[in-house]
C-alpha cells in the first residue's frame, strides 16, 4: 500500500490499515518520514517504509552535533527531516555566499550554487548540479523496532 500524506493524516491512515488486517509492507512519502508517525502509530508503524533525505542514524560529526543541539533546543525532541534539511541549507547558503564572495548580488549567489561541491552536512555531502538540483546520497528507511533504520 502506498500512502500519499501529511503526518497527522498518515498516521490515521496506518492504525487503520493495520485494524483491518493489512499486513503487507506500507511505503509513504515525506509525510510519513517523521517521528510522530512512530510516536502516534505505535506497534502498527512498525514496517512502514519511507524514502528519506536524512537519517537519525548516520554517524557523520556534523550529524550527531545537530541532533545534540536539536535536542538541547527544543527539550530533548527528536529532530526530524525536515530540521534536518532547514539546518543543512543554512550550510549550504554559505557555501554559496562564500564561493560568490562578499559584495555579491542575487545573480552571483545564484551563479555561485552551481559551484557548491561536496559541502559536509547532516543530508551527507551536499552539491548542485549544473541545473541547481540538489545532489546527496537518498535514503529508504524502514520502521523497526519503534524508530527509523536504513533499508538494507
Amino acid at each position: 500500500m502506498i500512502v500519499s500524506a501529511l503526518a497527522n493524516e498518515g498516521t490515521q491512515i496506518v492504525v487503520q490499515a493495520r485494524q483491518l488486517g493489512l499486513s503487507k509492507p506500507i511505503i509513504g512519502g515525506n509525510g510519513l518520514n517523521s517521528p510522530a508517525i512512530i510516536k502516534n502509530a505505535g506497534q502498527a508503524a512498525e514496517g512502514v517504509i519511507v524514502g528519506a533525505a536524512w537519517n537519525s542514524a548516520n554517524d557523520a560529526p556534523e550529524n550527531k552535533r545537530f541532533i545534540e543541539a536539536y535536542k538541547a533546543k527544543f527539550a530533548n525532541a527528536e529532530p526530524d527531516q525536515f530540521a534536518a534539511q532547514a539546518y543543512a541549507g543554512i550550510y549550504i547558503l554559505a557555501e554559496a555566499l562564500r564561493i560568490a564572495g562578499p559584495n555579491a548580488d542575487r545573480a552571483a549567489l545564484r551563479d555561485a550554487m552551481t559551484r557548491v561541491k561536496n559541502v559536509p552536512t547532516v543530508l551527507g555531502p551536499f552539491s548542485f548540479k549544473e541545473n541547481r538540483d540538489g545532489d546527496h546520497p537518498p535514503v529508504v528507511q524502514i520502521v523497526k523496532d519503534g524508530k527509523f533504520d536504513i533499508l538494507k
